[in-house]
């Protein structure tokens, strides 16, 4: 009885088994429904924005190097001055006086050594006598070697008198140069910002201490646009601008007035960076040059500065996808499924690509080798088991 029943049993079973068979030649096999979306050709970086500030290409306060009295100002705040303009006057009566008398010593010693030239002259016409006549067996060889000596001090005078000479010069070339400070000329081209002074105010000279603040004078035929870039941001300025791909783009907050500045007109030192973060803030100074020749633009205006980063090559082929297209798997490379139509059927392909920036939403890629993108739809959902290869059934985002 137990027998019959087994046998009857596996009699079925294999009827089964025959059934299943027969039917998985007939129906197509089962395709893995997906969601697509398109790949673009975009960037996901954003323009680096930070505060800046124009500057005068150089300031500087006007002092005076020796103390005195101020007996002329020619200028005025607003007034524009060309370099070697005269710019004030500071009396200096003492150092005048001391001048004076540093010349009278000069014509003292130049006196003193037309003296001991002279006396050279007559010691040598003596020595020559004498020489003359003790040849002569007229002057005893004492007498010749006394000569000797005699033009020999003589000489020795003469050397004296000069250096006497030279450094009665050099004291009324510096008392010379010290007057001359007096006269306050203007270092550059520029213009009169500040006044502090007024004829008849005594002042002191940077020789004596501390010296009093006369005049500030500015260079703004160019400008300094001054940026501070914080510590994220800092590397990838400089990486930009050394492969020369760092451009940027200054609005001005008053008048609106853009200045856009590509990366070949920051080559060749127009910018300038610190290379180095502020231990407290952690920014990084940068600095770009403006040209100002139509003086539009006044220093102290305040604005918005843009870093524009230009693309590499590779950055060129980057592409924009969701960021659930993208499988990296903990073995192999970063790649994403593109479908295909063939014949009429959705078919999905592998491609390996290298992932770039992201925004938490989408994330750049470059695809590998010949591979492309541009135009194509990549798997964002489903296929968990996809290999390539694959017929796939779209459900959404085509």
């Amino acid at each position: 009885m137990s027998k019959r029943i087994f046998t009857r049993a596996g009699c079925c079973l294999g009827g089964l088994l025959a059934i299943q068979f027969a039917l998985a030649s007939v129906l197509p096999a089962q395709v893995s429904r997906v969601s697509v979306a398109q790949a673009a050709r975009k960037s996901l970086r954003k323009p680096i924005e930070q505060a800046a500030i124009l500057l005068p290409y150089a300031r500087v306060l006007v002092r005076s190097m020796v103390t005195g009295f101020v007996s002329e100002v020619h200028v005025d705040i607003g007034d524009r001055v060309i370099k070697g303009a005269p710019l004030l006057v500071v009396a200096v009566p003492e150092l005048e006086a001391e001048l004076a008398a540093a010349d009278a010593r000069v014509n003292s010693a130049d006196a003193d050594l037309s003296h001991a030239r002279a006396n050279v002259r007559l010691e040598e016409i003596r020595y020559n006598l004498t020489k003359s006549l003790f040849e002569k067996k007229s002057r005893t060889r004492f007498q010749l070697e006394e000569a000797d000596a005699q033009l020999k001090l003589a000489e020795a005078a003469v050397a004296a008198a000069e250096a006497k000479k030279a450094e009665a010069e050099a004291n009324g070339q510096k008392l010379r140069v010290l007057v001359g400070f007096g006269n306050i000329k203007a270092p550059f081209t520029g213009v009169v910002t500040e006044r502090r002074i007024d004829p008849g105010a005594l002042v002191r000279g940077g020789l004596d201490g501390a010296a009093t603040e006369l005049l500030t004078l500015e260079r703004d035929d160019r400008l300094r646009c001054r940026i501070e870039i914080p510590e994220q941001d800092a590397e990838l300025v400089l990486t930009a601008r050394r492969r020369g791909g760092l451009g940027v783009k200054i609005t001005l907050g008053v008048s609106g007035e853009e200045i856009e500045l590509s990366p070949a007109d920051l080559a060749g030192g127009r910018a300038h960076f610190a290379l180095s973060l502020h231990p407290q803030s952690h920014h990084m100074l940068a600095e770009i040059e403006i040209d100002n020749s139509s003086l539009n633009l006044r220093p102290g205006y305040f604005g918005k500065a843009s870093f524009s980063i230009v693309p590499t090559d590779d950055s060129a082929r980057s592409f924009v996808i969701p960021n659930t297209a993208l499988r990296a798997p903990r073995k192999g490379r970063p790649h994403v499924f593109v479908v295909s139509s063939n014949s009429g059927q959705d078919i999905v392909r592998r491609l390996d690509v290298t992932p770039g920036a992201t925004d938490g939403r989408n994330i750049e890629v470059s695809p590998l080798g010949d591979g492309k993108l541009e135009g194509l739809w990549v798997v964002v959902r489903g296929g968990a088991d996809l290999r390539g290869g694959e017929q796939v059934s779209i459900g959404g985002g085509k």
